[in-house]
Parts: C-alpha cells; sequence; structure tokens
C-alpha cells in the first residue's frame, strides 16, 4: 500500500510545477490546449464555468466530487496548488529543523467554521457574487501568489541569467520586464504565504479544514466515500507514528479512529506505518448527525453581516508630469472589464482574481486592482491603460480563464467587442492649448475611430485636432496609453456597464496624411 504515497507525491509535483510554470512569462504554455486542460482539473474554477454555462465538462468540479464520494480527498492531496504548496513548507520545516521535527497530534476539529465559510460560499454564489471565492479559494489565491511573489522571482533569475550571458555575446536567455506587480495584491499574497507557513509549523493541514471551502465541500462528501484509511486493531503496537505524521490531525492512536471528515488522502499514515497496521480498503460508513439549532443561527449571523458590506469603491490617480498639465478631470466612472466579460455584473459575479489574465497578458494592461470594483470584489483584474494597451491581435487572456469570467473569444468577434468607448476632452489637449502637433491617439488606434481634422489656433499655422467615432471605438487604449498629457489625459476609456459590438471600419486605399514637426514638441 506504500505505493499510494509515491502516487500521490509524483501527481502533486506535476500538477504545482506545471501549474505554476502557467504563471511565467512562457506564452508558448499558455496559447496551447495543454494549459486549457490543466486548469480544468481546478475545483472552483470548473464550478463556476460550469453554472455560467461556459463549458459542460467540468472535470474538476464534477470529476472530483464523484470521486469523493468513492475514494476521498484526492483533490486536496493530488491537485490543489495551495494544498500542495503547504506540503512543501511541512517537508521544507522537517529538512531544515531536524532536531524539532514536526510532530502532529490529533486535536479537535472547528467544524463549525467550515461550515460557515461552505454555506457562505454558496449564498454568495446564489446572489451573484464570488467574494468568499476571491479571499479563499485555494487555486486563486495561489495564483496571486504565483503571480505577485513567484513570478518576480523568476522574472529576476532569468534577468540575472541574461545579463551575464549577454556578456559572453550569449542571446539565448533575454531580459523580461515586470510589469504586473501590484502592491496591495501582492501584501495580500503574502499575507496568505506568512499564514500557511505559520499554520504548518503548528497544525499542518488546519487552513484546508478549517477555512478553504472547497476542503469544506469536499470533506462532506469524502466522510461517506466507499473507500477509506482504516486501523487494523490486530496489528497496532501504539506507536503513535501514524497520528504524528497526519498533518491533517485526524488520526486519534489512542482510540484508533479516523476522523474522515479531515483526512486529505495523502497516505503518509500508511507510508510511515510498518506493521501495515493503517489500511486503505472499503468501509461502510454511519449515517452523519444533522446539524444542530445554534449552528444554523450562526450562519445567519455571519451572512448577514458579510452581505451588509458593499459597493464601496477607492479611486487612487496616478499623478506625473509634462510641460502642459491638463486641469479639467479625465477619467472612467467604472474599471474596464477585459474583453469577453460581457459586462461588469458578470465578470464580478465569476472572477475569483486568480490573476492568470494578468500573467498570461503579452502588454500587462491587464493589472490587478483594490476596491476599484467594490470592496466584495477586491483583487479581479481590470484594464490600466496606464500600463499598456490591449493588442488588437492578442485573444490570450479569453483562451485560459478559467473560470469563465473572461469567455472565449474568437479574433473577428474580439475585433467588434466594444469594451468601453472613446472620450476625447478637448480642453487637455496640447494642440487646442499650446497649438502644438499631435496626433499621437489617432496614429495608434486600429479602428480609426480616432482621426485628425483640421484646426485652426491663433497663429496661421494649420493644425490637426483628434476627432472620435464612438460607433467604431472598441476601448482598447491605445488613443489613452501614448497621450502625453499629465496628470488628466486629453483623450481616455469610459467603461462599458455591458459590453457591445462596435462597427467595422472602413478600409480605404488611401491613408490620412497628418501633418506634424519634424521635432517632437515634448
Amino acid at each position: 500500500m506504500k505505493y499510494l504515497k509515491n502516487i500521490r507525491v509524483g501527481l502533486a509535483l506535476f500538477f504545482i510545477i506545471a501549474t505554476t510554470t502557467l504563471f511565467f512569462e512562457l506564452s508558448f504554455l499558455l496559447e496551447s490546449n495543454w494549459a486549457t486542460s490543466l486548469l480544468s482539473f481546478q475545483f472552483v474554477p470548473s464550478f463556476l464555468k460550469l453554472i455560467r454555462g461556459v463549458s459542460f465538462i467540468a472535470i474538476g468540479f464534477v470529476g472530483f466530487t464523484l470521486l469523493s464520494f468513492i475514494l476521498g480527498r484526492w483533490y486536496c492531496s493530488f491537485v490543489c496548488p495551495l494544498g500542495i504548496l503547504q506540503d512543501v513548507f511541512i517537508r521544507i520545516n522537517k529538512t531544515l529543523f531536524k532536531k524539532r521535527r514536526l510532530k502532529f497530534r490529533y486535536k479537535n476539529s472547528i467544524p463549525w467554521l467550515k461550515h460557515v465559510i461552505l454555506v457562505l460560499a454558496i449564498l454568495f454564489i446564489v446572489f451573484g457574487s464570488t467574494t468568499i471565492f476571491i479571499l479563499l479559494d485555494p487555486y486563486s489565491n495561489y495564483g496571486r501568489i504565483a503571480t505577485h511573489i513567484f513570478q518576480p522571482i523568476f522574472l529576476f533569475l532569468n534577468n540575472v541569467t541574461a545579463f551575464i550571458f549577454n556578456k559572453f555575446d550569449n542571446y539565448s536567455v533575454y531580459h523580461i520586464e515586470l510589469k504586473a506587480f501590484d502592491l496591495m495584491s501582492f501584501f495580500f499574497a503574502f499575507g496568505i504565504v506568512v499564514l500557511l507557513l505559520w499554520l504548518t509549523n503548528k497544525r499542518g493541514r488546519l487552513f484546508c479544514n478549517t477555512l478553504c471551502p472547497v476542503g469544506a465541500f469536499l470533506s462532506k462528501t469524502s466522510s461517506i466515500s466507499l473507500f477509506k484509511l482504516k486501523f487494523v486493531e490486530s496489528k497496532c503496537i501504539s506507536c503513535s507514528k501514524c497520528e504524528k505524521e497526519c498533518k491533517a490531525e485526524s488520526i486519534d492512536y489512542k482510540k484508533m479512529q479516523i476522523d474522515f471528515d479531515r483526512c486529505i488522502a495523502c497516505f503518509n499514515c500508511v507510508d510511515t506505518c510498518s506493521k501495515k497496521a493503517i489500511t486503505y480498503q472499503f468501509v461502510k460508513t454511519k449515517k452523519s448527525k444533522p446539524t444542530d439549532a445554534a449552528k444554523r443561527n450562526s450562519l445567519k449571523t455571519v451572512f448577514a453581516a458579510l452581505t451588509a458590506l458593499s459597493g464601496l469603491a477607492l479611486k487612487i490617480d496616478s499623478e506625473s508630469f509634462s510641460s502642459f498639465k491638463s486641469k479639467k478631470p479625465a477619467k472612467s466612472k467604472f474599471p474596464v472589464a477585459p474583453p469577453g466579460a460581457i459586462s461588469l455584473e458578470y465578470y464580478k459575479d465569476t472572477c475569483t482574481a486568480c490573476h492568470l489574465c494578468i500573467s498570461a497578458c503579452p502588454t500587462k494592461v491587464i493589472q490587478s486592482t483594490f476596491t476599484e470594483f467594490g470592496i466584495d470584489s477586491m483583487f479581479i483584474p481590470r484594464m490600466n491603460y496606464d500600463v499598456q494597451y490591449c493588442q488588437f491581435e492578442c485573444t490570450l487572456c479569453n483562451q485560459i480563464c478559467p473560470t469563465g469570467a473572461l469567455k472565449p473569444l474568437k479574433l473577428d468577434a474580439k475585433k467588434v467587442t466594444q469594451i468601453g468607448k472613446v472620450t476625447f476632452v478637448k480642453g487637455n489637449c496640447v494642440v487646442s492649448q499650446l497649438e502644438k502637433d499631435c496626433g499621437a491617439c489617432a496614429e495608434h488606434c486600429p479602428t480609426k475611430a480616432v482621426k485628425m481634422i483640421p484646426y485652426k489656433g491663433k497663429t496661421d499655422k494649420k493644425l490637426f485636432i483628434p476627432e472620435v467615432d464612438t460607433d467604431l471605438c472598441i476601448g482598447c487604449g491605445a488613443c489613452e496609453h501614448p497621450c502625453p498629457v499629465r496628470p488628466h489625459k486629453a483623450i481616455f476609456v469610459e467603461s462599458s456597464v455591458n459590453h457591445a459590438l462596435a462597427k467595422k471600419p472602413v478600409i480605404t486605399s488611401e491613408k490620412q496624411k497628418v501633418q506634424v514637426d519634424e521635432e517632437f514638441p515634448f
């Protein structure tokens, strides 16, 4: 039976390494079907895809739910990246601190807490909110850790290697700029890492059995699984090795009992028992006791308190300097959601802020937020045109979104998907205020929603000023990003609450000619 642990370790290493690489600058992996297939094994993303009607083949949710009725919580030990990360922390602790080697003990669980979290997660989804999953979903938390902690470390090592190689005229490794770093997301991800380090050192997989909604759900289904770990009383010598190795704190060797609500099927106990006193076999289960009235009342109280929080939005505008400082405010009322989001409401109801789209975006225009979408939708990504603009020929974020928050779009459909509309603020434009040529916005616009028309200032010099056609605009931000005016740009994208279809531009053989100074005025 010891081969069970070896299988678990092998599959766990595969899944955590493969999943982690998706958050690095390895676009060739994200563009393949392999990435989509790998992400389909994640529990919450596949669940959200299923209930939103994006996909009816929910391997992660349906597959592992059914598997838990038969074999137990294999997802938690074999596939869940955050669970595997906790195993890594436990292994590192055992390796570095052999003198005070971790020895777990059977302790009473906190069943009411995981029941509260599970019911809250279900109720929030019913009422159209992913708040609980954003905060506690293991895959989404691992995604933020990979994006804002592991990826910067990877890029630092890559850039050091590139620097050394380039000194020897070897350019097989090249420098990659870090553009997806967000301070608030980093602090949250770092806080989760610190929490997990502390919990794994003190109580093993306590997070999985108290705070994780996936663990709470699978604990109920696996508690009646057909195959379970069981003591062979005639072989047990009460050495307590199995209890000390149980990171779920579910083994009571004195009573020769295993708490199946907490058992995560890691098979460490089977591996450590030299007498083969613990076996994995078909077991008949007893009916579980019903939840008492006190637990139900606590669920109502906590749910009422949490649902009272909504709608808080904090706006932080970046200040920069240029030769001309604009004065008229120019900022979208709502954050701009990426293509495929359908609407702000759908996007907020489906996204769990795993940040895979942030890591995948080639221009890094997709950035993390804090509470721009509201306190109930923290960290879900938005389009940040101060960083870059959306590539006209790219659909990568739609292809890899694991929850269906960004629905798959073919390139032709994406090119006419209107995520926002351009707005021109004449009072901020250098053409009208400084009588200087510019045209940066029109030059970059891929749909010709912005074009330059003749404009006469107070001098005899003929100028050109932007004119916008909102029917052609798709909200890609190619006009807003290069605008040199600060702090308020002369042109910006106003978010579309409901994404619509833009008109296709009329392609002509003649190119628009714009007279500009030989020397750029800024």
